[in-house]
């Protein structure tokens, strides 16, 4: 059911930013693919946050998250509530002082929002100037860099920043695709190095409060993150070390070029459908070697490039997508013996009916 009229009128008062009802999703995922939502919201700035989570937790309508919409399936029934995107007030990404003399400013907590809107002249630790963008470097007592970073910047920003400042330690997100929150989410990386590596802090709502998660409250595993039930992250605090930028540039772009070259470009996908498995060979070898490669259900279709990956045709529904991944995942189970576990995350309601 969507939105009755009062609804519709009483969230569009509240100026929160742009707001689409019934709304595709088939446009805010990679995949395109994906039924309606009942309101797809962009948040202009953490004002605008609480009030549209004041007015969803009144209606009593569930609030679901939009990084960049990849590894992302949504069903053809679509999302009942409201399809979250963070605008351009969570796109900082800026250096900060030392975190530790950061809390102890004038003996008073610092809250999240105070630590997450540190500007770039807002330095501490030992500045020396780098040799390609000219910045003074806040580096701390122990050898690293920190970085304020918004989960709406997208992962191409990020690598540029650390390339021209001659940051390293976030390599492997070198053609990751999507925003830095939904790389979190998914602890985008490599075997070599993965996001939450690095990350020494978590901004968050977590309810109608903001919060700075410690490391204790929150963990990484591989391709997840594990965070209080109900919190939304505004950010991170990510720890870096001094590298040549040059050096930094070289690993992104041998690692891009990898990709493109073992993955399939130009037909969409939602990246990789299955987790590796812990041990053994990785889910792309062992779905080849069941002889799947080119398997078809509708419009999707298991990748001749990369057998982890199904494509569309452009007119795949979700529905083909399940029935593939269900195909694929009973064939590897039969000849393999090893229960793929899905990568991708399979969202919404089947059509009624």
């Amino acid at each position: 059911m969507s939105l009755t009229e009062g609804q519709r009128s009483s969230l569009l008062a509240l100026q929160l930013g742009r707001v689409l009802f019934d709304e595709p999703m088939s446009r805010h995922t990679s995949f395109r693919i994906g039924g309606p939502v009942d309101a797809w919201v962009k948040v202009r700035d953490e004002v605008a946050l609480m009030n549209l989570l004041q007015w969803c937790k009144r209606e009593a309508l569930p609030v679901f998250p939009l990084g960049g919409g990849c590894n992302l399936l949504v069903r053809d029934g679509g999302i009942r509530g409201v399809a979250l995107r963070l605008g351009k007030g969570f796109r900082r990404l800026a250096f900060v002082r030392d975190p530790a003399s950061e809390l102890q400013d004038e003996g008073s907590e610092v809250d999240a929002v105070s630590r997450f809107s540190a500007s770039v002249e807002a330095v501490g630790g030992v500045a020396e100037p780098h040799k390609e963008s000219g910045v003074a470097l806040p580096v701390d007592e122990d050898g690293r860099v920190r970085l304020h970073v918004g989960s709406g910047v997208v992962v191409p920003t990020l690598l540029r920043f650390c390339v021209r400042h001659g940051l390293g330690g976030v390599e492997g997100l070198g053609g990751v695709p999507g925003t830095i929150g939904g790389a979190l989410v998914m602890n985008a990386g490599t075997h070599e190095g993965e996001l939450g590596d690095v990350v020494e802090e978590l901004y968050v709502v977590d309810g109608q409060e903001r919060r700075v998660l410690q490391p204790a409250e929150f963990s990484f595993s591989y391709r997840k993150l594990v965070l209080p039930e109900g919190a939304l992250i505004l950010g991170a605090l990510l720890a870096l070390r001094p590298r040549s930028g040059e050096q930094v540039q070289q690993e992104i772009r041998e690692l891009v070029h990898y990709r493109k070259n073992t993955q399939p470009t130009g037909l969409p996908s939602a990246g990789c459908l299955f987790k590796n498995p812990d041990v053994g060979p990785p889910a792309g070898k062992l779905i080849d070697e069941a002889g799947l490669k080119g398997l078809q259900v509708g419009g999707a279709r298991v990748s001749e490039v990369h057998a982890n990956y199904v494509v569309s045709d452009g007119k795949a529904q979700a529905a083909d997508v399940l029935e593939l991944m269900d195909q694929v995942k009973n064939r590897v189970q039969s000849i393999h013996g090893i229960d793929l576990r899905p990568e991708v995350r399979v969202v919404g309601s089947d059509p009624p009916g």
